[in-house]
């Protein structure tokens, strides 16, 4: 059983990435976002203890988020008072 598990774990990058190319990458026409989200799909699944933007840029290699936060909707304020 452990060996089985393990060869799982060496081929989800393979399998993930195979993913990306048939289901993602058609979808987006410039290869620098294809790129960028192949990256944001790889630390959505990375084992980080916290997934906002700055540790999905952090483990991607971007110095700052704009990238990352570009991907995720704008938050809806509400002033409530």
């Amino acid at each position: 059983m452990a060996a089985a598990s393990s060869v799982a774990a060496q081929r989800w990058p393979h399998l993930l990435n195979e993913l990306i190319h048939t289901v993602v990458d058609p979808h987006l026409a410039r290869p620098e976002t294809r790129a960028t989200a192949h990256d944001l799909i790889t630390a959505l699944l990375a084992p980080l203890t916290r997934k906002n933007c700055w540790s999905l840029a952090e483990y991607t290699g971007l110095s700052a988020p704009t990238g990352c936060s570009t991907c995720s909707p704008a938050p809806a304020w509400t002033n409530k008072r």
